[in-house]
């Protein structure tokens, strides 16, 4: 099995040449699935993520009634604060380029009223290993939480694999939906 650098370049060079066209269609799939899915349907309080250009496009999840959606923002530190931006105004580009909310427009919002994460990801298997970006703030979150508190991997099927490298402080999630 590669090592974690190889395998993340190696997927990163498989999801730049995922068409747009998949990309949309898969992430309409997944959307139709969230919404289909009792644990979202559920949950009144929602972690979820700006998408990248590598990633499934949630954004359209945010007209869901009766939600509340918080997004990450990642802190030099590598933990995560989680907000509630509410128009375009509240986001900016991130250190990485990412879109995160602004934390002077949008303040941050406990972690502990959270009922769902949906987390992203370069790769998963299907009993819910993960292979993050390489800056451990997902895992670091992520071994913060509540046992009893849901979390869901998010991804295109190209990135579900057999198998995954992990160490000692790489958390799964509970479930992953792909499409």
């Amino acid at each position: 099995m590669p090592d974690k650098p190889a395998l993340r370049r190696r997927l990163r060079d498989v999801l730049g040449q995922l068409p747009d066209a998949a990309k949309a269609a898969a992430s309409v799939n997944l959307r139709d699935r969230l919404l289909a899915w009792p644990l979202f349907r559920d949950a009144p309080v929602v972690a979820l993520f700006h998408s990248t250009a590598t990633e499934p496009d949630l954004l359209p999840l945010l007209l869901t009634p009766d939600k509340t959606f918080l997004f990450p923002l990642c802190h030099p530190d590598r933990t995560i604060t989680w907000h509630r931006p509410l128009n375009l105004a509240q986001w900016r580009p991130g250190p990485f380029g990412i879109i995160e909310p602004d934390p002077t427009l949008s303040p941050s919002v406990p972690a502990d009223l959270i009922d769902l994460v949906l987390v992203p990801g370069l790769a998963f298997t299907l009993t819910g290993n993960r292979l993050g970006h390489g800056a451990g703030y997902y895992d670091r979150f992520l071994a913060s939480l509540a046992p009893t508190v849901p979390t869901a991997g998010l991804c295109f099927s190209c990135q579900i694999l057999p198998t995954l490298p992990t160490v000692h402080h790489d958390i799964p999630v509970h479930q992953v939906l792909h499409a």
